[in-house]
């Protein structure tokens, strides 16, 4: 049987039955001392113990000292490597902002505090509250990594609350997609707006697709907005539109265009030519929501067919979905002929 004997910080230093001394390290680690005398064991296990505790200080204060520019650098590498170039600059905004503000300063010292004055500041140089909520969320993203990476023990922006914001999406009425198709003469571009408007799809999701991505019955995306790939169905329309676009379109894939800025351009300039200067390219994605919510779907069919992660980003259609039951309600006109009773002597006699 083996002799042992316990000391602090998880470390033992016991005996094999072979006479053999051996050091333990928190139950996982064991090393030979590679003597049997005891004196001597004790003394390399007294040097050994000493190290080990060094070496958890070192660790443990180098964790308590990383400031926000050197996570900001090790965090935006790993966005980089893991998701789209769009993500990686919104959280490199995020992260720039808030350094800009509150200094080069330890990670652990970011407080409740500090943070309501940066968004404070934020206020002041009236930004918009849909671009304070986007540096909120993208900085409560980054920080939980950094509790992830055990960086700090608990998210500082955990319990920032977002700006309650209601957005009214901009959809196109049937009119004025009319009056935007007789504009545009580029028969691709046509057949482009038209298939926005028929799958919903981001700019960047239409735009990246290969001829290889269309299947049978649906389209295979795979650039998508979190890298996540996911098939869209096809319906009769989308499939007709394809064909047409089959015959007039040149290699691998499905559009000659690559910069999505400059459809964006195009697509203002068609907008205005047809007197909508009010509109842009990421309106025809809510018209096709819109129009689904107006049908009657249910949010989590639209949710599943815009690719949106969370419920509430695809609830700013809900008002449309009830909007469109009340005006249907409202045609129905039922009235009693008869004459109303009227009450008198407290609801005691008629007359």
């Amino acid at each position: 049987m083996a002799v042992s004997e316990t000391y602090n910080i998880s470390m033992r230093l016991f005996q094999r039955e072979n006479g053999t001394w051996y050091a333990e390290m928190e139950r996982d680690k064991r090393i030979s001392l590679r003597t049997k005398d005891k004196t001597l064991a004790q003394r390399l296990f007294n040097q050994l113990k000493k190290d080990y505790l060094k070496s958890k200080i070192f660790q443990l204060e180098d964790k308590k000292i990383i400031k926000l520019s050197i996570f900001t650098d090790e965090f935006l590498k790993y966005i980089k490597d893991n998701r789209t170039h769009d993500t990686y600059r919104a959280y490199s905004l995020a992260l720039r902002t808030l350094k800009e503000y509150i200094g080069d300063i330890e990670l652990s010292v970011i407080n409740v505090q500090k943070i309501d004055k940066f968004i404070s500041s934020l206020n002041q140089k009236k930004l918009k509250k849909v671009s304070i909520n986007n540096y909120i969320r993208h900085l409560k993203s980054a920080f939980q990594k950094a509790v992830d990476w055990e960086y700090i023990k608990s998210n500082p922006f955990k319990n920032v609350k977002p700006y309650q914001i209601i957005n009214i999406p901009r959809y196109l009425s049937q009119d004025e997609i009319d009056k935007l198709l007789t504009v545009i003469k580029d028969e691709e571009f046509k057949i482009m707006i038209l298939l926005f408007l028929n799958t919903g799809m981001r700019r960047k999701e239409l735009l990246n697709l290969e001829w290889t991505d269309i299947k049978t019955d649906y389209i295979h995306l795979k650039k998508t907005k979190r890298n996540l790939e996911r098939a869209f169905p096809m319906t009769d329309k989308t499939k007709a539109l394809l064909n047409d676009l089959k015959q007039i379109s040149k290699g691998k894939r499905l559009f000659r265009w690559t910069d999505i800025n400059f459809i964006s351009k195009m697509f203002k300039a068609s907008a205005k030519k047809a007197g909508l200067e009010d509109i842009k390219l990421h309106d025809l994605r809510h018209t096709f929501a819109s129009y689904l919510a107006m049908a009657g779907e249910s949010l989590n069919t639209i949710q599943e067919l815009l690719g949106h992660q969370q419920i509430s980003t695809t609830q700013i259609y809900s008002h449309l979905s009830q909007d469109h039951l009340k005006n249907a309600l409202s045609k129905l006109n039922f009235a009693s002929k008869e004459r109303p009773v009227k009450i008198v002597n407290g609801g005691n006699g008629r007359k």
